[in-house]
């Protein structure tokens, strides 16, 4: 069987032409991952800023000033907003902000989720044992008759947590 040279010649012309493009679009992906990472960097950098000079995280329930607070903006299209506010948080301070937020006492797996939904990356083993970690070892976190957890207010800065 005799292959046709001007199949071969096409299908190695369009090969090529995929090649490259899948080239270009891993350059702009390797592109937009270092524009993601300086931009969440400087966003939690913002965060941490707002939170001290607030006293409080702009994402907790009172946050809402004036409709300013990130979670007040919503969006149809995306669901993202406050989609980012773990990123780069000590696992211990995103638990007692998670646990801040919900206003009420958070199952072990509820925490997990709530930190996932805000920007927290890890394997699920990894992230349901940092934060068992965090509950155990974070002071001001109590656990509850029912198995949850709550976060007590007291004289504990956040920057004190270890970890």
């Amino acid at each position: 069987m005799m292959k046709d040279d001007a199949v071969q010649k096409g299908l190695m012309d369009e090969l090529l032409v995929l090649e490259e493009t899948l080239v270009e679009i891993y350059r702009r992906l390797k592109n937009d991952q270092t524009e993601f990472g300086i931009a969440s960097r400087k966003y939690a950098a913002m965060r941490d800023m707002v939170t001290k000079y607030l006293g409080h995280s702009p994402y907790e329930p009172q946050a809402n000033l004036d409709g300013l607070s990130p979670m007040a903006k919503g969006n149809d299209e995306i669901d993202l907003y406050g989609g980012f506010r773990f990123i780069y948080m000590p696992i211990g301070k995103a638990v007692v902000s998670a646990l801040k937020e919900s206003g009420e006492p958070l199952s072990l797996e509820e925490i997990v989720k709530w930190l996932q939904t805000g920007g927290v990356e890890r394997e699920d083993n990894s992230l349901i044992r940092a934060v068992n970690a965090a509950l155990i070892k974070t002071k001001g976190i109590e656990k509850t008759k029912g198995g949850k957890y709550s976060y007590k207010q007291g004289d504990i800065d956040p920057d004190d947590i270890p970890f």
